[in-house]
């Protein structure tokens, strides 16, 4: 979450040298400092490692030679995940059909969830099946995999699914 304030209004007759930075969720009446040296000419802090779902407040400090200045504490807002999952992907093409091998291939979904798509995940199950079967481990960038190991004769179902910050 990006915490943005601006500087204050007066110094208190000296320069200001940093702020700080705290935080705490409105169910506790303990705040817990977030960074205490953001630099004078910094008015943003990208805040990690909140609970999605969770409401917090953040607390932010002016410092200078003569001290720490009066806390602006913000409304209390509630942390969510910016990225939602993708959105589906096109069925796949299949495409150089042997009796053991094919290449399968696909468009990247329409909808990134507004993140990049870190990968793609290619999964297939015999069609009488229920059970779908993974073909990478990992997220691969390439939207095309030549699938070995089939069956003459067996039919199959394929489906992809985009992978992005926020998941499958």
């Amino acid at each position: 979450m990006k915490v943005v304030w601006e500087p204050p209004l007066k110094d208190g007759g000296s320069l200001i040298t940093h702020y700080i930075v705290d935080k705490r969720e409105t169910s506790r009446s303990n705040w817990a400092q977030v960074s205490a040296k953001i630099t004078c000419d910094t008015h943003e802090l990208s805040v990690q490692k909140l609970i999605e779902g969770h409401e917090y407040q953040f607390r932010i400090r002016a410092e200078n030679s003569w001290g720490v200045g009066e806390a602006l504490i913000s409304n209390p807002v509630v942390a969510r995940n910016p990225f939602t999952v993708p959105g589906p992907c096109m069925a796949p093409v299949i495409t150089n059909v042997t009796k053991d091998h094919m290449t399968v291939s696909w468009m990247e979904p329409t909808d990134d969830g507004k993140s990049p798509i870190l990968g793609y995940v290619l999964e297939k199950k015999e069609t009488k099946d229920m059970t779908w079967i993974k073909l990478n481990r990992k997220p691969m960038m390439e939207r095309m995999l030549e699938v070995s190991g089939m069956s003459e004769g067996t039919e199959y179902d394929f489906r992809v699914t985009a992978v992005n910050l926020a998941g499958l």
